[in-house]
């Protein structure tokens, strides 16, 4: 790679060791992605440096966690599927106001959330309008971090599939990516819509629930068939 050849003409830059830990990143190489960052905040001389530095390290760091994460729940089963439970499936419309920024009109174009999973027991609550402030929320901030190579004219197609809970006050836990689309990149936004948009709104006064699980979709460029 053009960044490993970098480093080894420049071996004190950090700069370029902070763009090797991008690409790690983006291999999905996540505990490759932490040394390099470390190694690069060790180096760091300036304010700027350091601070460059320690950015690359807490999201190496993050987004490792991602993929942790992402195992530990293929050890574990959904609650509701193991019981038998059906989830229910609800397609929620995701039209975004206009008047938004470039990058978010491109992603209305080319990208979907596609519908939402509860698969945690509803008690006979309607969720539908919760789920589409979700939704909106979830969407709004995925289009702001969608990666350049999932715009045109690239246009990176991929699927992402995340799965979290929302508690009772709003707040999100449990978080994992249950299925991720190959690019650390592609999910890494996903995962960001979610973390940028928590805490949502309560949930629903007469839900009796301590919290809703859910499964959200994200599609990179789905073919229109």
């Amino acid at each position: 790679m053009l960044v490993v050849r970098l480093i080894e003409l420049e071996p004190g830059d950090v700069y370029h060791r902070i763009l090797a830990v991008q690409v790690l990143e983006r291999l999905g190489r996540s505990e490759d992605a932490v040394r390099v960052a470390k190694l690069a905040l060790s180096l760091a001389k300036t304010p700027q440096d350091q601070a460059e530095a320690s950015a690359a390290l807490s999201s190496a760091q993050q987004f490792g966690g991602v993929y942790h994460n992402r195992e530990e729940l293929r050890k574990t089963q959904v609650p509701g599927e193991s019981s038998g439970q059906t989830t229910e499936t609800i397609p929620i419309s995701t039209e975004l106001p206009p008047k938004l920024q470039r990058s978010r009109t491109v992603c209305s174009d080319h990208q979907d959330s596609g519908p939402v999973e509860i698969l945690s027991d509803t008690m006979g609550v309607d969720f539908g309008a919760y789920l589409k402030e979700v939704v909106d929320d979830v969407r709004k901030h995925w289009c702001g971090v969608i990666p350049e190579a999932a715009l045109p004219p690239l246009r990176k197609k991929g699927n992402v599939q995340i799965q979290f809970a929302i508690q009772k006050d709003g707040s999100v836990s449990r978080m994992a990516l249950a299925d991720g689309s190959g690019d650390a990149a592609l999910d890494r936004a996903a995962w960001n819509g979610i973390t940028s948009s928590n805490p949502f709104r309560p949930l629903p006064t007469e839900f009796g629930g301590e919290y809703i699980l859910l499964r959200f979709h994200f599609f990179y460029n789905p073919s229109k068939e």
